[in-house]
């Protein structure tokens, strides 16, 4: 049989509309949440910006630093994780109901006061520098990156997500807090709830979860490939 699935479109208060697919099966909560524009806006000689701030941003948030931020985490039984690709900047949050509103509080600190601490950085830092070292010496990708400056020439496509070993370094605390500020905003964040919850509880939590974001990002549109 095909399933009928009802999908809501929920508006808060403030305006922020995600899609709700209310599901009462279980006592979960699945959110993903996507930000238009991904790897492929990096600045030239920063190759590798999105990709580094998708591996900090759960490594500590205002008051909670990383080892506090991933404890809370645990503690709350949830899962927050955050991907770069070309195109977009993800996010996947899950949680119990009852966890809902601190699950959310901590997405919330994590956009809103990430803190890129100097440990953090320089652990994830150099295992990108490992990971590069490792694709380097990786038949296959170096065949599909060769692929890609033929296929897309000087187009950003061609350009390497996870960035080489000098601009992985010239990455900065200030560069990913600019990073932050510029292109997470609310006029290109597209939301998708599935789970235990109502329209009415959704549209409070988008609130107070979202509104802190600036209405427009920087432009995300890439030149016709």
């Amino acid at each position: 049989h095909a399933i009928a699935i009802d999908v809501q479109r929920v508006q808060s208060k403030g305006g922020i509309v995600a899609l709700l697919v209310e599901d009462h099966t279980n006592p979960i909560i699945n959110a993903k949440i996507v930000f238009r524009g991904g790897s492929a806006l990096d600045p030239e000689n920063l190759e590798g910006l999105t990709s580094m701030v998708s591996s900090l941003l759960d490594e500590g948030a205002a008051t909670l630093d990383s080892q506090s931020f991933q404890q809370r985490i645990k503690d709350l039984a949830m899962s927050l994780s955050f991907s770069a690709s070309r195109e977009v900047f993800g996010i996947n949050l899950t949680t119990l109901t009852r966890n809902s509103e601190e699950a959310f509080s901590l997405l919330n600190l994590s956009l809103s006061q990430p803190r890129f601490d100097e440990e953090p950085v320089a652990r994830i830092r150099s295992q990108t520098h490992a990971h590069l070292r490792q694709i380097s010496e990786d038949p296959s990708a170096i065949a599909g990156q060769a692929l890609f400056k033929i296929l897309f020439d000087n187009h950003a496509y061609s350009r390497l997500g996870h960035g080489t070993p000098k601009s992985i370094d010239a990455i900065t605390s200030d560069t990913m807090h600019r990073f932050v500020q510029r292109r997470f905003a609310k006029d290109n964040m597209v939301i998708g709830i599935v789970g235990d919850i109502n329209a009415e509880t959704l549209a409070e939590l988008l609130d107070k979860t979202f509104s802190f974001l600036p209405d427009n990002a920087m432009p995300w549109a890439l030149p016709e490939v």
